[in-house]
């Protein structure tokens, strides 16, 4: 067999390497689109490179993909959609910690008078008011400490960004 002198040539193992596939795949579309090769080369069947190169692209039409590409085609256009609809669900890191020291604000209000009014409407004596104040003041070393350590992981992950993009 002669090459025919359009375009490159080249084995299925050639093939393989050149396009990024396996030498199964490139094989596997060759038999089944019937492309016969152009020649020989130590033996090995060669073909053209652009012929090859355009059976082991997907169409991008849905009416000329198999049935496995189609379902392929849709899923991802399906996905791709669901995950703008939950990006746009996303709300700003800065409005997400804004409410969080609103709240942790309110708590601390609300944290603040609870040993009192408890003290008050449930008629508690001296004592049990000092032991509440003294679970409240403990709660509270716990929410701060929390808070460093969720700030502190934070500025950690900000320095690996940093690091890895300089």
């Amino acid at each position: 067999m002669a090459v025919k002198p359009h375009g490159e040539h080249e084995t299925v193992n050639a093939l393989a390497k050149l396009l990024g596939s396996t030498r199964r795949t490139i094989s596997a579309r060759i038999r089944s689109s019937g492309l016969k090769p152009t020649g020989a080369r130590r033996g090995f069947p060669i073909y053209q490179v652009a012929a090859v190169r355009a059976l082991l692209q997907a169409p991008t039409d849905p009416n000329k993909m198999t049935a496995f590409q189609r379902g392929a085609h849709f899923k991802a256009e399906i996905l791709e959609r669901q995950i703008k609809d939950l990006c746009a669900q996303l709300c700003r890191r800065e409005d997400a910690e804004a409410e969080l020291q609103r709240i942790a604000r309110f708590l601390d209000v609300a944290l603040d008078v609870l040993p009192r009014r408890l003290a008050r409407v449930c008629r508690l004596s001296a004592e049990v008011e000092l032991r509440i104040k003294g679970h409240v003041s403990e709660a509270r070393r716990s929410i701060r400490a929390l808070e460093a350590e969720r700030e502190s992981r934070w500025a950690g992950k900000a320095d690996a960004k940093e690091t890895s993009h300089a």
